[in-house]
């Protein structure tokens, strides 16, 4: 699963609920790395990383990263993205990292922002830019 603007990780948190083992790994991206900390935090139950002793994870498997990877060799089965397109501050940038997204998709692609006109004009976008992309 590649989970992109992942903030806390709550699309794994309920991809790990749904699916449990059968899924075995977990990219998370978000750009900011104290998110990605915060995260890791709440997947130890709150333990720090500051100790030598190495804490296991509620959520095995996840990893971090603070970009998307360039790469599109790798596939994954879900890729999600939920409120951060929007966030995204051009059309194109949008337009790029949808392109991006949808070619690391190799089944499903989940997208989801916020119920609001804004929220439905970027879902929108992103529908028909993937439907000409194919």
């Amino acid at each position: 699963m590649l989970d992109f603007g992942s903030g806390l990780g709550t699309a794994i948190w309920a991809a790990n609920e749904i699916w449990g083992e059968s899924l075995y790994e977990y990219q998370s991206v978000d750009v900011s790395h104290e998110m990605g900390e915060l995260a890791r935090v709440l997947r130890t139950d709150g333990e720090s990383q500051d100790s030598d002793i190495n804490v296991p994870e509620l959520i095995p498997g996840v990893y971090f990263k603070q970009f998307l990877p360039v790469s599109n060799r790798v596939q994954y089965d879900i890729v999600t993205s939920a409120y951060s397109l929007s966030e995204l501050p051009t059309l194109s940038i949008l337009r790029q990292t949808l392109a991006s997204l949808w070619r690391k998709t190799k089944k499903y692609l989940i997208l989801i922002e916020v119920g609001s006109q804004a929220g439905f004009n970027v879902i929108s976008e992103a529908r028909d830019f993937i439907l000409q992309a194919k």
